[in-house]
């Protein structure tokens, strides 16, 4: 009678047991996706939000028109790719942000035919008829936007070619109607140089633009301070770093302090991934984000944050096999680098961004012409066990409890839960119970978010003894 009733408690629970494969070699990410099919892109994809809609967009240039091409992602699916404008072509990036004061999503791009930054604003309904922002001037390849709420000012920065040397130069939005001031040089002596564009974003912690860029005599990343009125004297962020490409920009909420993300040339075959962090008043010393020779770079690194898992990512693209590759930071060092995906081909920089509505990061990029993204599925957060005893008469059990919270994403699915290693469950529930454990064993249990194709994210772990 004991084996019986034995048989009869276990049973119902080891039929839950039935999964034998092992933990997944996840890369956080979801499967690459084309990004508006059958759309095309020349350039790289960079990202935007629209607070009319409250939706992370992405512009690009068209790869048979050439146009200046923008989409929407509402969590999960992009809209249709729509154009911009056929009144201007390019064959660089088209930036996008949004000016809060004129309610407005601007977007900016190099005209090919004349060389002039161009820009379009939209509504909510149409975009207006595309325009040069500066007659005056020209752009070296792409024109960077950001916005500053404390002071409602709006800007625009580029490089300037003239007479064999590269200036960055910089504009402020007036608004719709009244167009953009006259195009003057971020230096106020008129004297610094750019080997590549100058980036432009918003310093909270200051309340102030920071613009950065790679200085045309030395290559050491450069940055300057917006005010209100002027720019201070570029200075480098590290006298000792040589960058290559775009010194790119974002804010750590967590430290309250700029991060300054780019590619070191330490020679032509020597190219890593760098970033430092300033916390208003002085830059860190440039350190890699990886100096291993597997994860070297090409192109531009980017970073972005996510202020509800104070989560601080970068991105970019592999130099031996032009896949994306991504790392995170845990406040004083970054992980091994992961790739995104293990398949097609990058063509340009992997740019990433936040999304603040869906709670995820999404990355983006130029696989052979075709506009391409993927989103880092979110992990679960705060995963806890304990162990429980039950009492059936002469009949004792031990089980354990996992318990979790889901993240905010419509993305995901479903959880895996790893027992040393191996899948035990998959489960919508956001709990699960291991029963028919057995005394003084240690157990170590992971748990992954999955999406709707079966792609992880990485695993959260917890021991029980």
């Amino acid at each position: 009678m004991k084996n019986l009733l034995l048989s009869v408690l276990v049973l119902p629970w080891a039929m839950f047991h039935f999964f034998t494969s092992p933990l997944s070699a996840a890369n956080g990410w979801s499967n690459p996706e084309d990004i508006s099919p059958p759309a095309t892109a020349k350039s790289e994809v960079f990202f935007g939000f629209n607070n009319l809609s409250n939706e992370l967009v992405a512009a690009w240039s068209d790869e048979i028109t050439g146009y200046p091409t923008w989409a929407s992602y509402n969590g999960s699916t992009w809209s249709a790719a729509l154009t911009i404008t056929t009144s201007s072509e390019t064959d660089h990036n088209v930036s996008l942000a949004f000016d809060t004061a004129n309610n407005v999503l601007v977007a900016a791009w190099k005209d090919k035919t004349t060389g002039e930054p161009w820009y379009a604003y939209y509504n909510g309904m149409d975009w207006n008829t595309a325009s040069a922002l500066s007659t005056t001037t020209t752009a070296y390849t792409g024109v960077f936007l950001a916005y500053n709420p404390t002071s409602q000012q709006f800007v625009a920065v580029w490089s300037y070619g003239t007479g064999g040397t590269v200036k960055p130069q910089w504009s402020l939005f007036n608004g719709p109607g009244s167009g953009w001031t006259p195009a003057s040089s971020i230096d106020p002596t008129d004297t610094a140089e750019a080997a590549y564009d100058p980036t432009v974003a918003y310093n909270p912690g200051t309340k102030q633009f920071i613009a950065a860029w790679v200085n045309g005599i030395g290559l050491n990343p450069m940055w300057s301070t917006f005010n209100g009125t002027t720019w201070s004297a570029p200075t480098p962020i590290d006298s000792n770093a040589t960058a290559g490409y775009l010194v790119a920009l974002t804010y750590d909420q967590a430290a309250s302090q700029m991060v300054a993300t780019w590619t070191e040339e330490l020679s032509l075959s020597l190219t890593f991934p760098y970033a430092s962090f300033f916390n208003g008043t002085t830059w860190s010393t440039a350190q890699p984000i990886t100096s291993s020779s597997t994860y070297k770079a090409l192109g531009s690194t980017f970073a972005a944050f996510d202020p509800s898992t104070n989560q601080l990512i970068a991105t970019w693209l592999s130099q031996s096999n032009d896949k994306p590759l991504w790392s995170a930071f845990n406040g004083s060092t970054w992980s091994t680098p992961l790739p995104i995906t293990s398949t097609g081909i990058g063509l340009d920089d992997v740019t990433v961004a936040y999304d603040p509505t869906n709670g995820q990061f999404l990355a983006a990029w130029n696989d052979l012409e075709t506009p391409t993204y993927a989103v880092l599925l979110p992990s679960v957060i705060s995963l806890s066990g304990f162990q429980t005893k039950n009492n059936f008469g002469i009949v004792s059990e031990l089980f354990n409890t996992l318990n979790w919270i889901p993240p905010v994403s419509s993305n995901i699915q479903s959880y895996n839960v790893y027992r040393n290693g191996q899948l035990i469950a998959n489960t919508k529930a956001t709990s699960y119970e291991d029963h028919n454990r057995s005394p003084s064993v240690t157990y170590t249990y992971q748990v992954t978010t999955v999406d709707a194709f079966g792609a992880e994210s990485l695993p959260v772990s917890v021991t029980i003894q």
